[in-house]
């Protein structure tokens, strides 16, 4: 999602500050109280894995790019680490959930008594944000109406793509 703006108002720019807004929500449905934990880690020099049949020594069988971690550390619903001498943010965590830092990753942990839920709501900036006005526009994010503009936004565009022949197809 774009920071500044409503997806709706066009296409982004390629270095506009954007976020990724993951939900997660966990439920016992069991008949005794369970541990939930959610372990988020990061690493700011990863790359794009290659297809299923492609086999690289630089990612798991899951065909994920083994990256070099960095150590995580929470503060206050933010979860930052070090890049080149100073604490950036990672990302912004909304939830009920206990945050905390352990073996140089975030856990949010939440103990769910039967019928129990909770949510964790994680705001991931693209780029680590640089002003008070990026951190402000992150913090203020709303998952249902991101949700709702990205689900039009990518409707319109179908609608487009559909609309409009390939350059170069035959008529």
């Amino acid at each position: 999602m774009p920071l500044h703006r409503s997806i709706l108002e066009g296409e982004l720019g390629y270095d506009e500050p954007t976020a990724a807004l993951l939900r997660f929500r966990f439920e016992n449905a069991g008949d005794t109280p369970v541990d939930v934990c959610l372990p988020v880690r990061y690493s700011g020099d990863s790359r794009r894995s290659f297809h299923f049949l492609h086999i690289d020594p630089g990612q798991s069988e899951h065909l994920v790019p083994k990256s070099p971690m960095e150590s995580l550390a929470v503060s206050a619903g933010s979860i930052t680490s070090r890049h080149q001498g100073r604490e950036v943010l990672r990302c912004f965590c909304e939830t009920v959930m206990s945050l905390f830092a352990e073996g140089g990753a975030a856990l949010l942990r939440q103990t769910l008594q039967p019928g129990g839920h909770c949510e964790a709501l994680l705001k991931i900036p693209y780029l680590a944000p640089d002003s008070a006005a990026d951190l402000e526009a992150l913090a203020r994010l709303d998952f249902d109406l991101c949700r709702q503009e990205v689900t039009q936004f990518w409707r319109w565009e179908k609608r487009e793509r559909r609309a409009a022949p390939l350059a170069g197809a035959p008529a």
